[in-house]
């Protein structure tokens, strides 16, 4: 169940659609790949997982997130009553300044490529490490840093929890077994899936509260085109 601190009345209130919730507390009871249709707000679900590990208890990496997505999370946990804000890492930062945000915990928006480099260096506590949310999941490849950084991850950390989101289905289905290869770079068993047909979906999207607003002007035409 979703915890006192992020309660459930507190969800609905910060999110945009009462499927968000649904797919939250899914999310939450076991590790999953949450694909969702695109425009269905996956920032949405991110800021929900990222405020809920939002303190000194835990460390928790958010990968391969977009700079308009990071800046989402940043902007969405300043409105809120986080114990700890969640911090941009980038190569700006010194090896020692990292270490220390690893030390100090909280959220952390970091490069793979970075995350490489300090997991290879011993200076990301491994034991310490509550979990890992992946955004754009679709992207993962045998190559890709991601799949490494969870193949070290899992080798030393066999506790912690690992969450991935997309909203790219499509990129999910072009070639063979695309999905399955996904899943098992990501060492996830559970595939969530949420389209626009999904029942709860288009339950809320049918509702008259959603549905768009048009507003019609009429300007009276000038004496030259009459």
């Amino acid at each position: 169940s979703i915890p006192q601190t992020l309660a459930r009345s507190s969800l609905r209130a910060a999110m945009a659609a009462g499927f968000h919730v649904r797919i939250f507390e899914a999310l939450y009871e076991q590790d999953a790949l949450a694909v969702l249709a695109k425009g269905l707000g996956v920032d949405t679900l991110i800021c929900a997982c990222v405020r809920l590990y939002c303190s000194t208890d835990n460390l928790v990496f958010l990968l391969n997130a977009t700079e308009a997505t990071e800046r989402t999370v940043v902007e969405q946990m300043l409105t809120t009553s986080v114990q700890l804000l969640p911090a941009v890492v980038t190569a700006n930062f010194s090896p020692a300044e990292r270490m220390e945000l690893y030390k100090r915990g909280g959220v952390l928006c970091i490069t793979p490529r970075l995350l490489v480099v300090d997991m290879l260096s011993g200076r990301v506590p491994m034991a310490r490490v509550s979990g890992l949310l992946v955004a754009n999941a679709h992207q993962v490849t045998d190559t890709s840093n991601v799949a490494f950084i969870v193949r070290l991850y899992r080798e030393r950390n066999s506790s912690g929890f690992l969450k991935a989101f997309s909203d790219e289905p499509l990129a999910l289905v072009r070639g063979m077994s695309r999905c399955e290869k996904v899943l098992k770079l990501l060492r996830i068993r559970k595939l969530s899936l949420w389209p626009r047909f999904h029942a709860d979906v288009r339950a809320e999207l049918d509702d008259e509260a959603c549905a768009p607003e048009v507003i019609e002007y009429k300007l009276p035409l000038s004496v030259p085109v009459r």
